[in-house]
């Protein structure tokens, strides 16, 4: 027997790790979907590519807060798929308002501070530290789309700590996602500067790994 969530699951780690975003919309929906399902894969696929232009913006917030909406996106589709109707409304909710901030220009009031969500514990402190010192030292204008999606991962990890199996596969892509980060940052910065985001991770960590 086919075991459809650990599908889905697996299908989604791919979709993210690949950051090829078409896929989920269709998976999402049942083979033969009705009007309205017809009319959401529509605006999805619409939305879809409206994210996609301004992930080409030369402005870094603005792409940082496009792969932001987009990653919320894909954990939408996700918990549609697996019918968790108030997370993916709420994964949705998140999607959009972002994208509304977008179409408004109004990404510089974005706060793109160092931030802890509110659920303890936190689900890798390690990984926490390593993104808040990369957003601290300014690295969203470096690597915005990497700062984006682990942001988003590790929220939805957070908020997901009940599956501890499929929380683990998608923090060892946010691992990937900020050493990526981080390499970039310290490759267009001097010794100085990468010595300071070093000890400023390691600071973070012993705050958040109490």
């Amino acid at each position: 027997m086919v075991n459809h969530k650990n599908t889905a699951f697996k299908s989604l780690m791919i979709v993210i790790s690949m950051a090829v975003f078409c896929a989920p919309v269709i998976a999402a929906t049942p083979s033969s979907p009705t009007f309205y399902q017809r009319a959401e894969i529509g605006y999805k696929n619409v939305l879809i590519r409206d994210l996609k232009q301004y992930q080409q913006s030369k402005n870094a917030l603005e792409r940082y807060t496009a792969y932001q909406a987009q990653g919320w996106l894909i954990f939408a589709n996700y918990e549609q798929s697996q019918n968790h109707k108030t997370a993916a409304i709420k994964a949705f909710d998140n999607t959009q308002k972002l994208f509304d901030m977008l179409k408004q220009n109004k990404t510089a009031t974005l706060n793109p501070s160092p931030f802890l969500p509110d659920s303890r514990p936190l689900v890798r402190p390690d990984l926490w530290a390593m993104l808040n010192a990369l957003k601290h030292s300014g690295a969203i204008s470096i690597a915005p789309r990497e700062i984006a999606l682990s942001e988003v991962a590790l929220l939805w990890s957070q908020d997901n700590q009940r599956y501890p199996d499929q929380i683990g596969v998608q923090l060892r892509v946010v691992d990937r996602w900020l050493e990526t980060a981080r390499e970039a940052f310290v490759n267009a910065h001097d010794s100085a500067d990468n010595v300071r985001l070093e000890e400023l991770t390691n600071t973070y960590f012993k705050q958040y790994g109490l």
